[in-house]
């Protein structure tokens, strides 16, 4: 299951990318990952660290993003943001997330977002169907996106200049290493 759970303004869109490339442009780096080639990322409040499962430090989310985003009432501890004209391949997200994960599309045009709803929805489920048809939606602008992380999904646009903030909530299991590395 997909959900557009919210459209921000094309006002704010352009503030916000104005304040991720003044805030988060500078920590942004080459993603490690094989699914993402040629896309930048930068990990706030803390890092998974796949090939070592485990959270280590990150910078602290923006101030001023994060009173954007608490208004937006969308629920997260830590979040991935990237740049740049890629986005991933086909993955699901690892151990560290919750089922519900949310993804803000800050492209300057439409975007093609694919997913494959084997778990019907926000959560796990019994009735996980992994022939669940891949399905690729055109994600506008500005589009606040609620997923289930644990699906099959892909950001397979191209946007010279696109910006993505993902967002998760922590599995309880990783609640007390994610205060060790929570940035003050």
């Amino acid at each position: 299951m997909i959900e557009i759970v919210r459209q921000i303004s094309a006002q704010n869109q352009m503030l916000i990318r104005e304040h991720l490339a003044e805030t988060i442009g500078p920590h942004l780096r080459p993603d490690p990952s094989n699914y993402a080639k040629g896309r930048m990322s930068c990990w706030v409040e803390a890092e998974w660290l796949l090939n070592k499962k485990c959270l280590a430090p990150a910078i602290p989310m923006p101030n001023r993003l994060r009173t954007y985003l608490n208004k937006l009432g969308i629920p997260f501890d830590l979040g991935l943001i990237t740049h740049g004209p890629v986005g991933i391949n086909w993955h699901r997200d690892d151990s560290y997330a919750q089922f519900t994960a949310y993804s803000i599309n800050l492209s300057t045009v439409d975007y093609e977002w694919g997913y494959q709803a084997q778990y019907p929805g926000f959560e796990y489920s019994r009735d996980r169907n992994d022939n669940a048809p891949q399905t690729v939606y055109r994600i506008p602008p500005g589009a606040i996106i609620k997923f289930n992380c644990k699906n099959p999904h892909a950001a397979l646009g191209s946007d010279p200049d696109r910006w993505s903030i993902n967002l998760w909530r922590l599995r309880p299991r990783y609640r007390a290493q994610f205060d060790e590395v929570l940035p003050f």
